[in-house]
């Protein structure tokens, strides 16, 4: 069996809509949709991170948009 584990989606994070329109778009279901941008995450390594944060402050995007 799977370890589980919960998220609370806060204020600041992308509207449910948002997230509901982008896992149409893609054909996934919200939860394959949040384990999918973990494991991108994943294969970043720190450098590539801080590239992408760096752009991000430096053009008030987030690193998303940035990407």
């Amino acid at each position: 069996m799977a370890d589980t584990f919960t998220i609370r989606i806060s204020k600041d994070t992308s509207a449910f809509e948002e997230m509901d329109k982008a896992e149409e778009q893609l054909g996934l279901s919200r939860n394959l949709l949040i384990i999918q941008g973990i494991k991108m995450m994943f294969s970043w390594d720190a450098q590539f991170y801080k590239k992408m944060k760096q752009y991000s402050n430096t053009f008030r995007l987030p690193v998303p948009l940035v990407m």
